[in-house]
């Protein structure tokens, strides 16, 4: 049904974010490699995790702390 449809995908997309979000935070503010980061935003596959990070920044990880440090 639609607005389950609809409740699904503003979920994802909540959880998408937030994990973003956090993980940017840790790699403002701490050294932690990014498999680590990864892992502390609920990836389980680290490349997957780099994968999702640079469509949303349009760079991997470790190039955006690079540039925004």
């Amino acid at each position: 049904d639609t607005a389950t449809t609809e409740i699904y995908t503003l979920s994802y997309t909540t959880l998408f974010r937030s994990r973003m979000e956090k993980a940017v935070e840790l790699l403002m503010t701490t050294s932690d490699k990014t498999y680590i980061i990864a892992e502390k935003v609920g990836y389980a596959d680290p490349n997957y995790f780099s994968y999702a990070f640079k469509k949303q920044y349009s760079m991997s990880p470790s190039k955006y702390r690079t540039a925004n440090s």
